[in-house]
């Protein structure tokens, strides 16, 4: 074969293009545990975030399990289902799956975390913000109705608007706040505009700007919480 030909030139290229391929494959598969690890970690530091838990600089899962007492899933009627740690875990490393179901057959994740202010209760939510999915995790206190703590995260929004739901600054707007009325019916937490607030019930200021990531943020809390209503009903008796 010449190896200035044109069979030459293809085989050649087609040699070279293989090679590249099988060791991006052996890169990638070398590289997934770590990758696993990476994404279980922001897990971790979310689920402890909303808890003001800050593992910053320190060994992350440890200070995950020096917190984290007790998780499990409980179904749509407050009862728990599964007291496996690692299936409540893995249900948040999966929460576009957990969310797309109905929500009356959800995997609903619970973890108890140990604070210097008691035991508080962390669940899981999910929606869609502008331009992609946003998620976070809600603390509340004992009383399944008061929120201890707030964090939030998203993909794809708009930095310096819709992004900004990141930031201490909107995330501690929530603490506080009572996702249940007086009379005990649930609520959740409404995001409005500053002039606009609701003259019952909870709520924050949304992002300046940011209208449509806003409603997604209320409308993520109002679908992914109301499935818990049951089982935070069983933690104020």
């Amino acid at each position: 074969m010449k190896k200035q030909g044109r069979i030459y030139a293809i085989v050649y290229s087609g040699l070279l293009i293989l090679v590249a391929v099988g060791l991006l494959g052996l890169v990638n598969q070398w590289s997934r545990p770590k990758q696993q690890e990476n994404k279980a970690n922001e897990v971790r530091c979310g689920i402890l975030r909303a808890a003001r838990i800050s593992a910053d600089g320190k060994n992350v899962a440890e200070v995950f399990s020096t917190h984290i007492k007790r998780s499990y899933i409980v179904n749509y009627h407050g009862v728990v289902a599964d007291r496996n740690p690692e299936h409540a875990f893995n249900a948040c490393m999966r929460l576009p799956a957990i969310f797309k179901a109905p929500a009356d057959r959800r995997k609903l994740a619970v973890f108890e975390c140990a604070t210097p202010h008691g035991i508080k209760y962390i669940v899981p939510v999910y929606g869609c913000g502008l331009w992609g999915p946003i998620w976070g995790y809600v603390a509340f206190d004992a009383n399944g109705s008061t929120i201890y703590g707030a964090y939030f995260a998203q993909q794809s929004e708009t930095p310096g608007l819709g992004a900004e739901i990141e930031k201490a600054a909107f995330s501690s707007q929530f603490e506080g706040k009572d996702i249940f009325s007086k009379r005990g019916r649930f609520e959740s937490v409404v995001i409005c505009k500053p002039g606009r607030e609701p003259r019952s019930g909870s709520w924050v200021h949304g992002v300046s700007g940011s209208t449509v990531t806003s409603q997604g943020v209320s409308r993520m809390l109002r679908e992914s919480l109301e499935p818990y209503t049951q089982f935070f009903r069983t933690l104020s008796r």
